[in-house]
């Protein structure tokens, strides 16, 4: 079987305020997990590769969840809420931890990293952290990060893909939509 690879991030595990930081449309900490975690395995067959952007879970659950999802590989980008030496000591050793990571798919290349204030200069950028906010950005589109006593602005320096699941129905996005979002006019 061929494998495909997914992008997804912000998926939150656990966090229940998420939901009405986000205004996601759950009840519950347990039905979002149940939701994500079933299109999750909906979508990604244990052969598949899975480029994930940070912000995995809180509250302690990520070994559970973890062993629970199919994939044969996770390429995990560090987010905010993510403690990597802690995330690090739990992980399976299918699961390959990075600050940021530079990715050549299908003939693109792609920089990946949590949050798009970091957004490559000279790169097409995926990212997550920015959860409803928006999905993709032309290059010199501005966006702003929002902070307890100020907000940053930024021009988007090339072409950003947000896979937050706030934006993806809580799915995972497969490469070949990811592509066709930076080569579709």
């Amino acid at each position: 079987m061929n494998c495909v690879i997914y992008f997804i991030g912000d998926s939150h595990f656990g966090h229940t305020n998420i939901i009405k930081y986000c205004n996601r449309p759950f009840s519950s900490a347990e039905e979002m997990n149940e939701r994500i975690i079933a299109n999750w395995k909906f979508t990604i067959k244990p052969e598949d590769i899975v480029y994930f952007l940070g912000d995995f879970c809180l509250n302690g659950i990520y070994a559970p969840i973890l062993r629970d999802l199919p994939f044969e590989h996770m390429f995990f980008i560090e987010g905010n809420h993510d403690p990597l030496p802690k995330l690090k000591a739990l992980a399976d050793p299918r699961v390959e931890f990075h600050k940021n990571l530079e990715v050549s798919l299908d003939g693109h290349t792609f920089f990946l990293t949590h949050n798009p204030m970091d957004a490559s200069p000279t790169l097409p950028t995926i990212c997550g952290h920015v959860h409803e906010q928006w999905t993709f950005l032309k290059k010199g589109q501005y966006f702003a990060e929002y902070h307890k006593t100020m907000t940053i602005k930024k021009k988007a320096p090339q072409p950003i893909l947000n896979v937050s699941v706030d934006v993806h129905n809580f799915t995972p996005v497969p490469v070949i939509r990811v592509i066709a979002y930076f080569v579709l006019p």
